[in-house]
């Protein structure tokens, strides 16, 4: 028998930032941008928390994977008069996606299909508050209500909520992010 020891696919500059330059109302995603990853399930939610608080941000990094859903939500942003409030980063180098998890309040994941996404670990790595679809290998890294939250993926309305209680409760965002640098260090 041979043992392999798994690196963690996490870089150790995510476990290394300053969660105190966090920017309040500061939403984060990072993920291809495509129905499968439930983006329109961000924006649908983001929209019922703008109306909430009226200085939210929502910042999606990721390449484009499907042009005509990105046209798809760049219309539903503008029908919703999300603009100025909603930015498609793109795909983004390790320094600037390291730099958005820095800036972020909470971080978002709602994907439909996924077993152990990386932009996850990274934002437990980084120590933000998360709030994610409980699908796939998602449940196995972050348990609900313990260190972030898990709704169905396609229900918006508990994003919106679950990401509320982290907009609204700096201390239950710290008191999770502390709880999800530890899980992270444990993942391969």
């Amino acid at each position: 028998e041979r043992i392999y020891e798994l690196n963690n696919s996490v870089s150790s500059p995510f476990f290394n930032i300053d969660n105190n330059s966090e920017e309040p109302g500061r939403i984060f995603f990072a993920g291809y941008m495509c129905d499968a990853k439930g983006v329109m399930t961000i924006l649908k939610a983001f929209n019922i928390l703008k109306k909430r608080y009226g200085y939210l941000t929502l910042n999606l990094a990721g390449k484009i994977a499907d042009r005509g859903f990105y046209m798809k939500a760049i219309k539903y942003v503008k029908d919703n008069k999300l603009e100025g409030h909603v930015n498609f980063l793109g795909h983004l180098d390790e320094n600037n996606l390291i730099d958005e998890y820095r800036k972020a309040s909470v971080f978002v994941f709602p994907s439909k299909q996924d077993v152990a996404p990386v932009s996850v670990l990274q934002a437990m790595a980084s120590g933000k508050a998360i709030v994610a679809s409980n699908i796939g290998g998602i449940p196995y890294i972050l348990d609900n209500g313990i260190n972030g939250f898990l709704v169905d993926k396609t229900d918006s309305q508990a994003m919106a909520d679950k990401a509320s209680l982290f907009l609204k409760d700096e201390k239950l965002r710290k008191e999770f992010g502390s709880k999800e640098i530890a899980m992270a260090k444990l993942q391969p």
